[in-house]
């Protein structure tokens, strides 16, 4: 190793090195799955030395639990972001749809995760997705509720209409890692959303309403 590099590797705060190590655990799990995935392996491709990787995360487990939280971290930061600036609720859901699906469109290894959690953890916990999403609930219902409030939907829950939504982004996601149809999940959003509308609004031409601010 140079000196330059060697000064490099210094420099790095403890949170870079951090974030470093959770990507490489990431893309180790990922591929090999959670039973298989050494941690020598993750120390490499993060440029680490095993030392150091168990100085930021004491357990095999630990650094699995913080590369999923973190995967999730960006996905609710996202999320958050792609509804700021949009006023009308309807456009504001699409725009989180299209959000969600490029996450995983961007960050396939997620699923896979996602998988090996159920898989090795199985009953023992709530599923670190659905536990993170609960978190942001109150923000969909106030979200749902104003579609409610301003345009002509049909005579179901709040939590009927979440639920849908969160099934079809789910879904959709899942089926285009699995490669289905050839698309990916963001390529898809406009039909799915359309989908959606038409299960929620009582109107031949539902799309109208998302030019009303």
């Amino acid at each position: 190793m140079t000196n330059v590099e060697k000064k490099k590797r210094v420099h790095k705060s403890p949170e870079q090195r951090q974030a470093e190590i959770l990507t490489a655990a990431t893309k180790v799990f990922a591929e090999r799955g959670y039973q298989v995935a050494d941690t020598q392996a993750i120390a490499d491709l993060a440029g680490v030395g095993k030392g150091t990787l168990y100085r930021y995360f004491p357990t095999k487990e630990k650094l699995f639990s913080e590369a999923l939280h973190r995967q999730l971290d960006i996905l609710r930061e996202r999320l958050h972001a792609a509804g700021q600036s949009i006023n009308n609720p309807l456009a504001k859901i699409k725009a989180v749809m299209g959000a969600y699906f490029l996450f995983f469109d961007h960050y396939p290894e997620t699923i896979e995760l996602f998988a090996q959690e159920r898989a090795e953890f199985g009953s023992a916990i709530t599923p670190t997705y659905f536990e993170r999403m609960r978190t942001c609930n109150h923000e969909w219902v106030a979200l749902f509720q104003e579609v409610i409030d301003r345009f002509p939907v049909r005579d179901i829950s709040i939590d009927a209409m979440m639920a849908r939504f969160s099934e079809l982004m789910h879904g959709a996601g899942y089926m285009s890692f699995r490669g289905q149809d050839g698309l990916t999940a963001y390529q898809q959003l406009d039909d799915i959303f359309e989908f959606y509308l038409h299960g929620i609004l009582r109107s031949d031409n539902p799309t109208q309403y998302l030019l009303v601010d």
